[in-house]
């Protein structure tokens, strides 16, 4: 350095915490764009004509599948590029994805560029991934349960921005304006992670060219072991996403059923009910990510702490609570407090899932590590809207909410088995790194023998 002020510049250290309360605001804003407009979709293709109004549950199922699948894909790359290249460079990715996606959508009105753009937004953004990435490896490991609690909340409570206020612009304005409201967000969020955003990122180093074959080789081995080891969160992560979007294909004309039953739908117009449920749909919705939103806190003060080891699987029994209160009970406010319930206790689940897999896995490659962890969530996400859409044709919308309480209920057995094989993730030591130790070693050794992280 040419220079002794660059220099101490570069040296200086990040301080967590106010990168956490960066990339909380960005993830605050990406979400409410998120929420402003597609939970509308359905209604937003049946009054507008774009399908016939029979076929809009379908292509509203199709429509919410189609980004999961292009994410699935692309999540992995994203993650490996990630831990190579940097992750705040990742984060930003995501965020100008999603505006261009979401402000185009609001300029078509067929279903086929609706669709094509929906793939785009999933093979392009992905904010949330790429925000617990960075949270991940810019946070000291006994704050990671807080840190990523509060990011989830972050997550949470943009959703409970953007459905509400999206619901009132839908009402007032239309959907198309929140669709373009949506993409200015989003860039508005790029803005934020540019230039509020810091990142402590030291690139993979590269093995000497006459060892690289075989320590490549091992360091592969090594890669594969520990995938195979986080195995089982994945699997479980990926069954939570699917029965957190189970319900979104019918979920607004379920709302639209129950309002036009009651005695103020009777003296208005299908314009003026439709309107009315837009604004309807927020509201209720609200609920659910406050619940979402008080989850994801609860579950990080609870991984920083020593719990009784039965205390997922006791989350997971309950979660079944709010899916059989509607069942049993449908209702406007049913709907509104049992998605709020059942949202509350899936994600403080999927909130513990993420700390338990980023714990589990070395800091250098816990860019990947999430990556995989989207790509299992894809999947649920593919084949949840799908399910959705089929009970709520076929079996009713009511019964489907039985259906949601039964796969929450499932969970418990999956917890249960989860704090029996990782008891240690769930309570680290202070001054502990993550352990590895009941589930294979993540180094690689030298020819003289010492282990060398991988």
């Amino acid at each position: 350095m040419p220079r002794g002020k660059p220099a101490a510049a570069a040296a200086k250290p990040v301080d967590w915490k106010t990168n956490l309360a960066a990339i909380w605001l960005s993830q605050f804003l990406s979400l409410t764009a998120f929420s402003f407009a597609l939970p509308f979709f359905p209604l937003y293709i049946k009054e507008k004509g774009i399908v016939p109004a029979g076929d809009a549950q379908f292509w509203s199922a199709v429509f919410f599948a189609s980004a999961p699948i292009s994410l699935m894909i692309m999540s992995p790359i994203w993650g490996v590029l990630g831990d190579k290249y940097g992750r705040k460079m990742m984060l930003v990715r995501a965020n100008l994805g999603g505006g261009f996606a979401l402000y185009l959508m609001g300029l078509v009105d067929n279903i086929e560029a609706l669709l094509v753009l929906r793939l785009f937004q999933g093979a392009f953004t992905g904010t949330t991934p790429a925000a617990q990435t960075l949270v991940a490896t810019n946070t000291p490991d006994r704050n990671q349960g807080f840190a990523m609690g509060l990011l989830m909340a972050g997550v949470s409570a943009g959703n409970s921005a953007g459905l509400y206020f999206g619901g009132i612009c839908a009402q007032y304005y239309g959907p198309v304006f929140s669709f373009k409201i949506s993409g200015v967000l989003l860039f508005l969020s790029t803005f934020l992670v540019v230039f509020a955003v810091r990142e402590k990122f030291v690139p993979p180093i590269r093995l000497p060219g006459a060892l690289s074959k075989s320590a490549r080789i091992r360091r592969r081995r090594e890669s594969v072991n520990n995938f195979l080891a986080g195995l089982p969160v994945l699997l479980i992560i990926g069954f939570g996403a699917y029965v957190q979007t189970f319900d979104p294909p019918f979920l607004s004309l379920f709302i639209d059923s129950l309002f036009r039953q009651g005695a103020e739908a009777r003296a208005m117009t299908d314009a003026a009910i439709t309107s009315e449920v837009y604004g309807i749909t927020g509201k209720l919705s609200l609920l659910s990510t406050v619940g979402a939103m008080i989850g994801s806190i609860l579950a990080g003060v609870v991984m920083d702490r020593r719990m009784p080891i039965w205390t997922w699987g006791a989350v997971a029994a309950l979660s079944g609570a709010g899916g059989l209160w509607i069942f049993a009970s449908p209702s406007l406010l049913s709907v509104a407090l049992g998605r709020g319930l059942y949202q509350l206790f899936l994600s403080s689940l999927a909130s513990s899932l993420i700390v338990i897999l980023s714990r589990l896995t070395p800091s250098p490659k816990r860019g990947a590590a999430l990556g995989w962890s989207v790509t299992v969530r894809s999947v649920g996400w593919i084949f949840a809207p799908v399910s959705g859409a089929i009970c709520g044709q076929y079996l009713g919308w009511r019964e489907s909410y039985g259906i949601i309480a039964l796969l929450c209920l499932l969970q418990t057995p999956m917890f249960l088995y989860l704090t029996r094989r990782y008891a240690s993730v769930f309570h680290p030591e202070e001054d502990d790194p993550p352990s590895l130790d009941s589930i294979g070693e993540s180094c690689i050794n030298s020819p003289s023998g010492h282990g060398k992280p991988v």
